[in-house]
């Protein structure tokens, strides 16, 4: 056999390997991959959702009520002293209610056992499907069930030694701080990867309204950390996606907030034009979340006092004001019970 046979057959058995593999191996998988990876990344975006709740509670001035500081959460603004300082007036159970400040203090304990047990259930499912996660997807969630790990939830503030029955100086869980900290960088993390995500557009079920929150939190997070022109990108890019009233609407009172921040205030006055001339509009009371930008602009809130009755004007701002209120009394209180376990040393 001379060498351009021997080259010929070589050449031959390769591709002839190759096209096997596409047919039989690459192909299937792809196939495979495209209609199980869908549902991983709705399952990853509820795990994000459950992530998010856990991460707020340390945040929460009465437990069944939301914090107010979900925006912050979401544009990536807490720090880990923000995370101590809310954890300030949280405890296990009722038996670190044992002094002064006990009517101050939220028992979270059993809450917190039972969020991270279904984030723990939910991780485990997904983690079954390895082969539709990359990696760092799956250090994310090893690394947030090992966190979820750190502490008991069921400690007792009671111990004894020689009969004596002693109790720790501090009965609140800021020693979580770091803790709580970690999980909210790891929840980032996760949003980053899944604000990437796109094969959840065709998941059958919810994957198209899932991929559409999804974008409507990016912008959030990039309006956030001012990065007003990938927002704006964002938001022409899901206006062509979703040709909605509700996408309309949801884009308009974005493109408000950026044009407010951005002083580009006649821009501002034609978005609030919008907003308010919307034949099915929510009173302001409930937009507050999308108007509360132009509080501190008089040619805004004159415009406002135009299209709105004083009384709608009137009930936004008594909210808006009580709610202010309600967040300056949880800091200040924190502040003080940080200040006064600090410098506690005895148990009186």
């Amino acid at each position: 056999m001379d060498l351009s046979s021997i080259i010929v057959a070589i050449v031959t058995s390769f591709i002839a390997s190759v096209v096997f593999f596409l047919i039989f191996e690459y192909i299937p998988k792809r196939k495979e991959y495209h209609k199980i990876r869908p549902r991983i990344e709705v399952e990853l975006m509820e795990i994000s959702e459950q992530l998010f709740f856990y991460i707020e509670f340390p945040m929460k001035h009465a437990e069944h009520s939301t914090s107010f500081f979900q925006d912050a959460i979401r544009e990536g603004q807490l720090t880990q002293s923000d995370y101590e300082l809310g954890l300030y007036n949280k405890c296990l159970n009722n038996t670190y209610l044992y002094d002064m400040n006990a009517k101050k203090l939220m028992m979270v304990g059993d809450s917190l056992k039972k969020q991270s047990a279904q984030i723990e259930e939910s991780i485990q499912r997904v983690l079954m499907n390895q082969g539709y996660l990359d990696a760092e997807e799956i250090l994310i969630l090893e690394d947030t069930i090992r966190l979820l790990h750190t502490y008991s939830f069921d400690t007792n503030a009671v111990s004894y030694l020689g009969g004596v029955k002693l109790y720790p100086v501090n009965p609140t869980i800021s020693y979580m701080q770091s803790n709580f900290y970690e999980l909210y960088k790891l929840y980032r993390e996760l949003r980053a990867k899944l604000f990437e995500c796109r094969e959840i557009r065709h998941e059958k079920r919810q994957g198209k309204n899932r991929y559409y929150r999804l974008q409507w939190e990016n912008i959030i997070y990039l309006i956030g950390n001012k990065d007003y022109d990938n927002a704006e990108k964002k938001i022409r890019y899901l206006l062509k996606k979703y040709d909605t009233p509700m996408a309309s609407s949801e884009m308009n009172a974005l493109r408000l907030r950026i044009n407010v921040e951005r002083n580009q205030i006649d821009l501002a006055k034609e978005n609030l034009l919008t907003l308010l001339n919307e034949p099915s509009r929510l009173k302001l009371v409930y937009q507050r979340g999308y108007v509360q930008c132009i509080r501190n602009n008089e040619e805004l809130m004159a415009l406002c006092r135009t299209c709105c009755t004083a009384n709608e004007i009137d009930q936004w701002e008594t909210t808006v004001l009580s709610e202010i209120k309600e967040k300056e009394h949880f800091l200040a209180q924190n502040k003080a019970l940080k200040a006064y376990y600090e410098n506690r040393t005895t148990i009186e």
